[in-house]
Formats: structure tokens, C-alpha cells, sequence
């Protein structure tokens, strides 16, 4: 799993940089924050709604947990740390890169719209008892 998020973090990282943009590093962490934290949202809404709140994700609680996230990964790809993990994936052939860059931006793009539609479904779905 720690690959994927390397994978996508080193592709959304390189975006920025060729853009000339001196965010690159803070943009790429965001992206892939938001993404993991689409992700467990969409394990914990279900979850929660089958279960009659496992645990009640208050304001303060996610903005916290949502700050963790992206404190840990700014922690992980520090600049320290860039081009180690840069060099993970050296030279990818031409049809590899871009292969896999369709699928990074299916990755983000499900990742978002799924929790959204999980949160909408069952927003609903609880308004309605």
C-alpha cells in the first residue's frame, strides 16, 4: 500500500515541478492526504451507519485527524527524504509513465467522488428515518 501512495505522491510531485511551481511539495502532500483521508471516509461512513456510530467524528475530531495526516506525510516526504523516494521509479518507459499516470488521476478521482457519493447516499438515507 506504501507504494501506491509513494507512486502517486512522486507523480503528483513531478507535475508540480514541471510546472515550475515552488509548491510542489506541499501541493503533492496535500493531494495525497486528501486522497487517504477520502479513503478511510469512505470505509467510516458505512461502517458507522451499519453500526450506529462506532465512534462520532465531531468537527474538532476530523479536523485533527484530517492535520494528522498530512503532518505525517509532510513528515514522510520531507525534503530530506524526496529524491530517495524519486528514485524508487528511474527512467519509466514512455507507455509505463503514462499508463500509470491515467491511473494515478482514476486513483484521486475515485477516491474523492466515491466518498462523496457514500456521504450523500447515506446523509440521505439518515435524514429519511
Amino acid at each position: 500500500m506504501m507504494k501506491l501512495f509513494d507512486y502517486t505522491w512522486v507523480r503528483v510531485y513531478n507535475y508540480y515541478v514541471d510546472r515550475n511551481d515552488g509548491t510542489a511539495l506541499f501541493s503533492a502532500t496535500i493531494s495525497l492526504s486528501a486522497a487517504q483521508l477520502s479513503n478511510f471516509l469512505f470505509v467510516y461512513i458505512p461502517l458507522n451507519y451499519y453500526f450506529e456510530k462506532i465512534f462520532y467524528l465531531d468537527k474538532f475530531i476530523a479536523i485533527t485527524f484530517a492535520c494528522g495526516i498530512f503532518i505525517l506525510n509532510f513528515i514522510r516526504f520531507s525534503k530530506k527524504r524526496v529524491f530517495h523516494i524519486i528514485e524508487k521509479w528511474p527512467n519509466e518507459p514512455i507507455n509505463v509513465k503514462q499508463r500509470n499516470g491515467w491511473l494515478v488521476v482514476l486513483y484521486l478521482s475515485i477516491s474523492v467522488l466515491a466518498m462523496f457519493t457514500i456521504a450523500a447516499y447515506f446523509g440521505g438515507l439518515r435524514n429519511r428515518l
